[in-house]
């Protein structure tokens, strides 16, 4: 995959700190979400629904990111979201939010997690 270098005042950097923080995102997945999914809204898979979705789980009831959807509402989202989302819960679930969710393993390379 290609790289791409850029520089970045102090200023800058923070402020993309800021925005991926606040997102559950890393720099680069921040950067590329705003880059490229801008115009795709509607139907675009963000950490926030997934979030909120997953604290509506039961208490110790396991659940994985695709099982929070619809068959559908997954088979329309790009990989591209599906990747970044999953990074980003995965950095949430094990940060932010490890007093809600536990990772507990991964099975075909999708991951699982319990809802505590």
């Amino acid at each position: 995959m290609p790289n791409i270098t850029i520089r970045l005042s102090d200023q800058q950097l923070s402020q993309l700190q800021s925005g991926a923080d606040s997102a559950n995102l890393s720099i680069n997945s921040y950067i590329l979400d705003c880059l490229f999914h801008e115009a795709d809204i509607d139907n675009k898979l963000n950490l926030t629904e997934v979030i909120n979705r997953a604290l509506r789980k039961d208490s110790e009831k396991e659940f994985t990111i695709p099982s929070l959807f619809t068959y559908d509402e997954w088979q329309s989202f790009s990989s591209a979201d599906k990747r970044m989302v999953g990074r980003g819960f995965f950095k949430a679930a094990k940060t932010k939010l490890a007093d809600e969710f536990r990772f507990i393993g991964k099975s075909q390379n999708i991951a699982a997690y319990v809802r505590l």
